[in-house]
């Protein structure tokens, strides 16, 4: 059972060693999907032999840009705990030389959490993190956009709501791929969920990569860039997880081990601006818990600070309507993709 969620449930961390820079990867991201989805183009006009109309060409593309892309793969280099975790194409870009934070030493937030606090943290610890599309994302995010993006959009060509697609995402992050097994519940995965949804849906339409000739075949009309997707959202320093109680301490004890080099750090990136969600983001549907500031920077770096800091339970949000509770902190505030 482990090792299934093992193989879905990576999480990630954007928050050890931000202050060193990142060689930009998205020229190399962008690179190593677009044969995949000529593959994905090419089967497409196939099976449908350029006949169908825009509405079942776009789901049979849809699902072979998912085929291409999202096959479950391992990086056997990182050893039988770790080779999991990945797909088809984040292990292309992980054996690619595009510059990463790997924490193979395990010197990440979650390096002290025990197999028994979080056997995933433990024995998987978090995905490679990137600097694509002017952000720092896990590769991750670039599965949760093409496998769980997918499964949104395919539950709304088999007559559910887009609702009810997001509903079933976010209770993924209390349950296989969040709190029950990693002890994490992340709003950046909700957000490339959503993204990916919102990539498939427009699919043909004006605006996307793909079109169709003259034929009725479909066509690549554009390059592929992360860029136009990659939101500040998928940064879970910006978007902050919320952990359970054990591995929230856990965290918060290992920061404060690093009290110095953080704070240090802290000062060469942080300008106090967060990327949370607005409580009516259509990426979040059902009950939720509160997100907050699951590493008390403020308090780690408060020199008058005494004592040792404290992680709280994870509790639900209220209904939207108003949470001052889930809203950005003053001075902050949600940044529009451009």
């Amino acid at each position: 059972m482990w090792l299934i969620a093992l193989a879905t449930a990576y999480e990630t961390d954007q928050l050890t060693g931000r202050e060193l820079p990142l060689a930009d990867a998205t020229p190399l991201a962008d690179q190593l999907l677009e044969p995949l989805l000529d593959r994905a183009v090419d089967r497409t006009n196939r099976r449908t032999r350029c006949r169908l109309d825009d509405a079942d060409t776009r789901r049979v593309l849809a699902h072979q840009i998912r085929r291409a892309t999202s096959r479950p793969a391992w990086v056997l280099r990182r050893g039988v705990f770790r080779a999991p975790g990945f797909t088809r194409y984040t292990r292309a870009l992980y054996r690619s030389d595009a510059a990463r934070f790997a924490f193979d030493d395990r010197d990440d937030i979650y390096g002290d959490v025990s197999a028994f606090e979080s056997p995933i943290l433990f024995f998987a610890g978090p995905g490679p993190t990137y600097a694509i599309g002017g952000q720092r994302v896990g590769s991750d995010k670039l599965d949760h956009f093409l496998s769980v993006g997918f499964a949104y959009y395919r539950h709304t060509t088999r007559g559910g709501t887009e609702e009810e697609a997001v509903r079933s995402g976010v209770r993924t992050e209390y349950r296989l791929w969040g709190l029950f097994t990693s002890r994490t519940f992340s709003f950046a995965d909700l957000r490339a969920n959503h993204d990916g949804y919102r990539f498939y849906a427009e699919l043909l339409e004006p605006g996307s990569a793909f079109d169709r000739d003259t034929d009725g075949c479909v066509e690549r009309v554009g390059a592929w860039s992360w860029a136009a997707w990659v939101h500040p959202q998928w940064d879970e320093v910006l978007d902050p997880s919320v952990y359970a109680e054990v591995v929230g301490q856990r965290v918060l004890d290992t920061l404060a081990a690093r009290r110095a080099a953080v704070c240090s750090s802290r000062k060469a990136w942080d300008d106090g601006v967060r990327a949370w969600a607005e409580p009516d983001a259509p990426w979040l549907a059902g009950p939720r818990p509160v997100q907050g500031d699951p590493f008390q920077l403020d308090a780690l770096c408060d020199p008058t600070r005494r004592g040792p800091l404290r992680a709280r339970p994870p509790r639900r949000a209220p209904p939207p309507s108003g949470s001052p509770s889930h809203a950005p902190r003053e001075g902050s505030s949600p940044p529009s993709r451009g």
